[in-house]
This record gives structure tokens, sequence and C-alpha cells, in this order.
């Protein structure tokens, strides 16, 4: 047995259910976003971050600091193939993106950030210690 298709109306009735759920889900999206604005992209951006050499580190990760002049704070990963599987690679960009993400209002404005991983990372980090080492670098980092 075929099911018959609702009516213009019902259609219309379905939408008016629906529609504040895609509302709510596209404010949450902008809300936890992470745009390319938030990003460095372009390799003379990391360069001029690493020249100015303000580094701070903690066995974990190792972060450069540079001021950017604008309202918010920026951050690129760099990870270099011998640090690991292309899995192990993504991993930490995955996680240390989501820990800026969330934790951006925490981050001192102003400032670009490019983070590596330390020499004693782990080789399943946790989230969590990624988050805390992310969080207590960049602010000493803005104190340099």
């Amino acid at each position: 047995m075929i099911a018959a298709l609702p009516s213009e109306q019902g259609f219309y009735h379905y939408y008016q259910a629906i529609a504040p759920i895609f509302i709510l889900l596209a404010q949450h999206e902008k809300q936890f976003g992470f745009p390319k604005t938030r990003r460095l992209v372009k390799n003379e951006q990391f360069r001029a971050v690493i020249a100015l050499r303000k580094r701070a580190s903690d066995g974990r990760l190792t972060i450069y600091a540079a001021p950017n002049g604008l309202d918010f704070a920026r951050i690129g990963i760099s990870i270099g193939r011998s640090s690991g599987s292309a899995v192990f690679r993504n991993r930490f960009k995955r996680l240390v993106r989501e820990a800026f993400r969330k934790n951006k209002e925490n981050i001192p404005a102003g400032r670009d950030y490019v983070v590596t991983p330390g020499p004693r990372l782990e080789a399943n980090p946790a989230w969590a210690d990624i988050q805390d080492s992310l969080l207590a670098l960049a602010d000493l980092s803005s104190k340099k």
C-alpha cells in the first residue's frame, strides 16, 4: 500500500513544527563555530609568529605567540611528519582545535598562537590534558 503524500497544508504545519529546531541548530553552530578568521592559514602568518621567538612549553605542547592587533585570538597548528602517523597528527590537530574553540573566551585576545607538540607528548593524549596545557601556556605566553 502506498501512503498518500500530505497536502500542501500538511507540509506547512510540518515546517512550522520543525523550523524552531533548525533556527536553534544554526545559532548553536554560529556560537561554537571555528571560522577561518580565527585560524592562521598562510605560511607567512606562521613564520611571523614563530619569528618573534616568544615561546612557552610544558613538555606536552609548545606555543609561540605574537600580538595580532585584533579583538580576538587566532590559532595555527603545526605538526611534522616525524611526530607520528597521519592518524596521530590529525587527532592532535582535532584535540587542539577543539580545546581552543571551547575555551576561546578564556584565551587572551589580541594574539596569534602557533601550537606544536612538545617532546613529551604521549601517544594517546587526553582532551583534558591538551586543554589544560593550552590554557596555561596561552596565559603564560601573553604575559611575556
